[in-house]
């Protein structure tokens, strides 16, 4: 079972990893959402309840952030996952690292309402080193080595992407 959490966990890395890579934002955001049910698998596997039941909360709301259908009532469904999310955290807290992954996806979340692709990866790096944490405590070990890569990958496109936002951020 440790081995097909590492390989989830892997997978969810790499995906994470490369999203922010992308230049267009619906990009980012789409390839995010995928990492995330790796991420719950990987969680899942290894026992990690908080950060399996936030992380699928989370990949919804990537995905309802993502469909521009859903444009008249994205906040209300938005509002209720968020709701879900802090009720998880509540629910299976068993230590304070276990907060860790309420803050790491909050960050995260917030990092998605953002216009500016600058400032998507901005607060997505401000996110790792609670999920480093708590993937140390978890021995979630192919998502702590991503998080290092994840932080890389995200300065490596904010020099990249450096002098083409352009957009303002309205939250």
């Amino acid at each position: 079972m440790y081995y097909f959490s590492l390989a989830a966990g892997v997978i969810a890395v790499f995906l994470f990893m490369i999203s922010y890579q992308f230049k267009k934002r619906s990009h980012i955001i789409l390839v995010n959402g995928i990492s995330r049910f790796f991420y719950v698998l990987q969680y899942i596997l290894l026992g990690a309840w908080t950060g399996a039941i936030i992380d699928l909360l989370a990949g919804v709301i990537t995905f309802v952030l993502g469909n521009e259908k859903l444009k008249k009532v994205k906040n209300v469904i938005i509002g209720i996952l968020f709701a879900g999310i802090i009720a998880s955290s509540i629910i299976f807290y068993d230590s304070l690292f276990s907060l860790c992954s309420f803050f790491g996806v909050t960050f995260e979340i917030i990092s998605l309402f953002m216009k500016k692709e600058k400032h998507i990866r901005i607060l997505s790096m401000i996110a790792q080193p609670f999920w480093l944490t708590y993937n140390i405590y978890y021995l979630a070990f192919g998502s702590l080595i991503g998080n290092v890569i994840t932080t890389v990958s995200i300065i490596i496109s904010l020099v990249r992407y450096r002098n083409t936002d352009k957009a303002v951020d309205t939250v």
